[in-house]
């Protein structure tokens, strides 16, 4: 298929700083006062359930629907002239099969201008919501993190649903640290602020609020 709809998802850039003589306070509890406040985020959890994030992807879908028909048209068209055409039973007439043959040009060449098209109107469009999107959460991560006293926070990002320790997705980790990121092994549970941004972000973004234009 020509046209895949751009999930609205952020790739994680993660470093760690970390002070080698610095005391570490014990697992699973808040540093004490002076000591260094690292946190992390879920950015995938934070886009599959931020409320604009929804609402643009249903203006993706929308946007989209004229073209994936079309394409769904143009598409059944070849392949009926295909068959129509490879069949040792045909009846054609030269003149048909030379209409078939036209028509499959035509069809192909029709695939690409729509191609062209979306990439054109709708294509740049989703380009220009996610880095909104991605500047919208970084400021919230940022402001919050400001406020809560953090000095660091660590993008990350897990899938929602399935086994986080299936085949797929620990060679997806495997290859992001082959790359040089930073995975989370281990964090203690308050140190995930994802919640926290999450629910800073939806408060201007109630279920079923139309964004404005």
């Amino acid at each position: 298929m020509i046209f895949v709809a751009l999930g609205l998802a952020a790739a994680t850039v993660a470093y760690f700083v970390g002070n080698t003589g610095a005391q570490q306070p014990p697992v699973g509890s808040v540093p004490s006062a002076g000591a260094t406040k690292v946190g992390v985020v879920n950015i995938g959890f934070i886009f599959s359930k931020y409320e604009k994030v929804k609402i643009f992807r249903a203006e993706f879908e929308k946007e989209l629907k004229p073209f994936r028909d079309e394409e769904e048209k143009l598409k059944k068209l070849i392949i009926d002239w295909q068959n129509a055409l490879s069949n040792p039973k045909s009846t054609l007439t030269p003149e048909q099969t030379e209409q078939g043959k036209r028509t499959i040009t035509d069809c192909k060449r029709r695939l690409e201008d729509l191609g062209a098209e979306y990439r054109k109107k709708v294509s740049k469009k989703t380009e220009e919501q996610l880095v909104q999107l991605y500047k919208e959460v970084n400021e919230k991560i940022k402001s919050h993190a400001v406020t809560q006293g953090y000095h660091m926070i660590l993008g990350y990002g897990e899938p929602m649903d399935g086994d986080l320790l299936s085949f797929v997705n620990v060679t997806r980790k495997m290859q992001a640290m082959d790359q040089g990121a930073v995975i989370p092994m281990y964090y203690a549970g308050w140190m995930d602020i994802s919640p926290s941004v999450l629910e800073i972000l939806n408060r201007p973004y109630p279920t079923g609020l139309v964004v404005p234009k």
